[in-house]
C-alpha cells in the first residue's frame, strides 16, 4: 500500500528560485528573517553541567516570552513540537504528517505498561526528537522564533529564507556592505516552515533581497570555518556549471549506496537513521555523547535504547 509521504518544508512558498555563479561566490534571493539570540546546546562533556544551563536558558526564554509563543500557541507546546521538526513519523522511520509533538509522559513510560499502540508512538517519537537533534541545537532568535539551528552556530548568525530552499538557512555575515555571507548549516523556525515568510514579505515585515554566498574555504578567510554548500546549492552550482552535473550525479549515486539500509526513509533535513538502526539492544543513547553499555539495572529486557537525554528533559519547561 503506498504511503503519502509529508510534503517538503517550503518558507517562501513557490516563489520562484534565482542563483547563478559568479567566479567562486554563489548569489542567490531571498528573504531575512532574524538573528541568532541565544542557544541551549545539545552537546558536551558533562551532561549534568548541560542539563543545568539548558533548564536556566530554558525558565529565562521562557519568562521572556511570556509563556506565548510568537507564532501563536503557548511557549511549552511550542517547544514541543520545535523539537520533533512538528512531524510525526511511521513504523519505518519516514515523516509521514504533521502536527508531531514531543509526549514526555509517554516517552518515560516503562515499555511493559504501554499498550502496542503506545509502544509504537513511543519508539516513533522517539526516532523523530532523535533525528530532529542530531548535531543540532535549540535556539531562540531575537523575535523569539524558537530554532534547531547547526551545533557551529553562534550568536549573531543570521537565518535567511532563500527561494526555492526547503528548509531555512543559517548564514554568517562576512561583509555586510557588500551582503556576503558564509553558509553555517540548515535551520528549522517553529511556524515559519510553510509558507509564513511570503505573508511576511507581504505584510512589509521583510523584502527580498540579493545576496552573495561564499563557498571557498580560500575567499572566506583562512580564520573561518568552513562547512560544506547545503543540497540547495549544489543543485545551483550544478544547474550554473554543466560540467558538474556528472560529479553530482556519481556523488549522489555513491551517497545513495552507501546510506541504504533497511527501513530507512525521508532522511534529508529530517536527520539520521532511527536510534533503533544504529544501537545495539545493549546500548543507551546519550544524545551528542555516543553510546554507552547499559547495566542489568537499566536494561528492561525489550531491546534497543531505553534512555536517552532530550531537551525537553533539561529546559525547565512545565
Amino acid at each position: 500500500m503506498p504511503v503519502a509521504l509529508v510534503p517538503t518544508f517550503r518558507p517562501l512558498g513557490d516563489i520562484a528560485p534565482i542563483s547563478f555563479i559568479d567566479s567562486d561566490m554563489l548569489c542567490v534571493r531571498g528573504a531575512y528573517i532574524d538573528r541568532v539570540k541565544d542557544t541551549i546546546p545539545n552537546t558536551g562533556p558533562d551532561v549534568a553541567t548541560v542539563r543545568a544551563v539548558g533548564q536556566e536558558k530554558g525558565r529565562k526564554w521562557a519568562i521572556e516570552s511570556q509563556h506565548k509563543y510568537c507564532m501563536g500557541g503557548t511557549y511549552a507546546e511550542a517547544i514541543q513540537r520545535n523539537i520533533v521538526f512538528d512531524l510525526v513519523y511511521d513504523d519505518l522511520g519516514r515523516p509521514t504528517q504533521r502536527g508531531g509533538r514531543y509526549d514526555s509522559t509517554l516517552r518515560h513510560r516503562p515499555r511493559a505498561e504501554c499498550t502496542l499502540p503506545e509502544y509504537r508512538a513511543q519508539l516513533n517519537g522517539r526516532t523523530a526528537q532523535l533525528r530532529a537533534s542530531s548535531c543540532r541545537d535549540l535556539g531562540l532568535s531575537e523575535k523569539l522564533f524558537l530554532l534547531m539551528v547547526p551545533n557551529t552556530a553562534v550568536v549573531g548568525d543570521a537565518i535567511w529564507a532563500l527561494a526555492g530552499g526547503q528548509a531555512l538557512y543559517l548564514l554568517r555575515p562576512l561583509d555586510v556592505e557588500s551582503k556576503k555571507y558564509m553558509f553555517i548549516g540548515e535551520c528549522y523556525a517553529q511556524g515559519l516552515m510553510d509558507g509564513e515568510v511570503v505573508r511576511m514579505l507581504k505584510n512589509g515585515e521583510s523584502r527580498l533581497e540579493d545576496i552573495v554566498i561564499i563557498y571557498s574555504a580560500a575567499t572566506a578567510g583562512a580564520n573561518d570555518t568552513w562547512v560544506y554548500p547545503s543540497p540547495f546549492e549544489r543543485f545551483a552550482i550544478a544547474v550554473a556549471n554543466p560540467l558538474a552535473v556528472a560529479l553530482v550525479c556519481v556523488c549522489v549515486f555513491a551517497a545513495t549506496k552507501f546510506n541504504t539500509r533497511r527501513h530507512r526513509r525521508g532522511v534529508d533535513f529530517y536527520g539520521p537513521p532511527p536510534v533503533e538502526e544504529r544501537l545495539g539492544p545493549k546500548d543507551r543513547n546519550v544524545t551528542g555523547m555516543g553510546v554507552k553499555p547499559l547495566t542489568p539495572a537499566d536494561d528492561d529486557g525489550l531491546g534497543g535504547p531505553d534512555e536517552d537525554v532530550s531537551f525537553e528533559d533539561f529546559l525547565g519547561v512545565p
